[in-house]
């Protein structure tokens, strides 16, 4: 309450991070290199909340006077204002990471190259036809921050989490970690496929004792993530039935 909290980015996650935000009682101000005009629908989804925008340019001195900055995931870590704002200490979180912190209910986080929001959403249809309530969001175009700041109330939480969005996480600690494949991808944002699997890995280096890791068993760069994981393992394969524990069935 009463924090100068930068957003940068005003996407779906900017808008979830700016509301949130301000339910919270902090000094919000909104930075995002696209002008106005083209962030219409953002700008009109918070309403007559009091942000300040500083739209079409980022203000070095609006990073420099922050007390927290909030990075969306389509905005590379690596930007200049961002550096200088490490340089100064200054803590920099994303919105998974935020809600993640604020969360009590059980987390399923799915993450892979493929497949996620397909496994992200069956996972919420399973728990529908059980008759419980799962919240479905994350990368799949429902921001975890909306179920608290909408005051959810839901069984569980499923979301899709991509690398960008698990690059800064660091108190998610899920119930389950599903990992659906791993293959070359946004090669234009990480050095190589071993920076990119990083971020990725993330996810894994979150789960505790208590945690099930689910992985793929038929993917190589995936079933190596077996020997680094204090989780309790399971894997799914095409190849064998599977018996629950990660064992293979006689």
């Amino acid at each position: 309450k009463g924090k100068k909290v930068l957003v940068v980015g005003f996407g779906l996650s900017g808008v979830a991070v700016a509301r949130y935000m301000m339910k919270q009682g902090a000094k919000v101000t909104v930075t995002d290199m696209k002008q106005k005009s083209e962030l219409s629908e953002s700008v009109a989804a918070c309403g007559d909340l009091k942000i300040e925008f500083e739209l079409g340019r980022h203000n070095n001195k609006s990073f420099h006077m922050a007390e927290l900055i909030v990075v969306s995931p389509g905005v590379p870590l690596n930007i200049k204002p961002l550096e200088e704002a490490r340089e100064k200490k200054i803590p920099i979180t994303n919105e998974i990471e935020l809600a993640a912190s604020a969360l009590k209910e059980p987390l399923i986080g799915v993450t892979g190259t493929n497949g996620k929001t397909t496994t992200t959403t069956l996972i919420g249809e399973m728990f529908k036809a059980d008759e419980r309530t799962a919240y479905v969001g994350g990368n799949i175009g429902k921001p975890l921050l909306d179920y608290h700041t909408d005051a959810g109330k839901a069984d569980v939480v499923v979301a899709e989490l991509s690398s960008f969005q698990l690059e800064l996480t660091q108190k998610l600690i899920p119930a389950v970690a599903v990992f659906t494949n791993l293959e070359e991808d946004h090669l234009d944002r990480y050095s190589d496929m071993a920076a990119y699997t990083d971020a990725k890995k993330r996810l894994l280096a979150a789960c505790d004792k208590n945690s099930f890791v689910v992985l793929n068993y038929d993917n190589p760069n995936v079933s190596k993530f077996a020997t680094e994981t204090q989780g309790k393992l399971m894997w799914f394969t095409k190849r064998n039935p599977m018996e629950v524990g990660g064992e293979f069935a006689e």
